[in-house]
């Protein structure tokens, strides 16, 4: 998981083995102590279902969570 504001890298974070309901409670743990404008999750593999938790878990995560596919083509 990485922090940022604008471009600016603030910090880098990783957890290992985790399942996708464990990495959607330690997502919404971060949500819930830092109060991001919006949270960027890479669906184009398994964080599709952490995205997937979020969105069900209703207000305030529904809105807040983003989808992104970094493996997408570029638009430009």
């Amino acid at each position: 998981m990485a922090w940022r504001r604008g471009r600016r890298l603030l910090k880098v974070e990783s957890r290992s083995r985790l399942d996708t309901v464990a990495a959607a409670g330690w997502a919404r743990w971060v949500i819930d102590q830092d109060k991001p404008a919006k949270f960027f999750i890479d669906v184009g593999g398994v964080g599709a279902g952490v995205y997937d938790q979020l969105k069900h878990m209703g207000e305030p995560y529904a809105t807040i969570v983003e989808a992104v596919n970094f493996g997408s083509s570029p638009l430009d």
